[in-house]
C-alpha cells in the first residue's frame, strides 16, 4: 500500500512537471508569435519619414545650410523599400548620425502625384526620370543645386552590405558638398 502511494505521488509529480514544461513551452510559442507579428508592423508606424511634396521648400532649406537630401523613391507593396526605411533611413533619423546636415524624404511613384518643382507642378514619374530613378527602391543623394552628388543606390541585393554603401554614399555626399562650397 505504501509502495502504491509512493508510485501515485511520483506519477503526480511527473504530471505536474510535464504540465509546467508545456505551459512554459506554450508561453514561449505565444511570445514568438507576438514578436513575429509585432515585427511586421508597417515602417510608417516606427519612423516618421516625411514625403517630398514641395521641392522648392526643401531647396531653400538646402541652399541656406548646404544640406544633403536623401530621397527614397518607393512603391507600394515593395518589401525592399520597407527594408530600407526600417533598417537604414529610420535608424539614421532616430540616431541623427549626421546631425542636421541631412534631410530625409521619400517619394512614392505609385499614384503619380504632382509635386512642386521650381514653382511648377510636375508628376512624380517625370520628377524621378530627371534623376534616373525609375525603379523602386532607389535612394538619391541630392545637393542644393538639384544635382545628384553621388551615384544612386538602386535596389537592395544584400542588406548586410547595403548599410556600408548607404553610409559611404552619405559621407561621400557630405564631403562633396563641403568641398563645393
Amino acid at each position: 500500500m505504501i509502495a502504491a502511494r509512493r508510485n501515485d505521488d511520483q506519477q503526480l509529480r511527473e504530471l505536474r512537471r510535464k504540465s509546467i514544461k508545456y505551459s512554459y513551452l506554450r508561453l514561449m510559442i505565444f511570445s514568438m508569435i507576438l514578436f513575429i507579428y509585432g515585427g511586421s508592423v508597417s515602417t510608417d508606424d516606427h519612423f516618421n519619414i516625411p514625403f517630398l511634396t514641395d521641392w522648392s521648400e526643401i531647396r531653400s532649406a538646402q541652399a541656406k545650410k548646404n544640406l544633403l537630401l536623401v530621397l527614397l523613391v518607393e512603391q507600394s507593396d515593395c518589401h525592399y523599400c520597407d527594408t530600407i526605411k526600417r533598417d537604414f533611413i529610420g535608424p539614421a533619423l532616430t540616431l541623427e548620425t549626421y546631425g542636421k546636415k541631412v534631410i530625409y524624404r521619400r517619394l512614392s511613384i505609385d499614384p503619380d502625384l504632382l509635386i512642386n518643382f521650381n514653382g511648377k507642378h510636375i508628376s512624380t514619374r517625370n520628377f524621378v526620370k530627371k534623376f534616373d530613378a525609375v525603379y523602386a527602391p532607389t535612394v538619391l543623394f541630392l545637393g542644393p543645386e538639384q544635382n545628384t552628388v553621388v551615384d544612386n543606390l538602386v535596389g537592395i541585393s544584400n542588406s548586410d552590405y547595403y548599410g556600408y554603401y548607404f553610409e559611404k554614399s552619405i559621407t561621400g555626399s557630405l564631403e562633396q558638398l563641403k568641398t563645393a562650397r
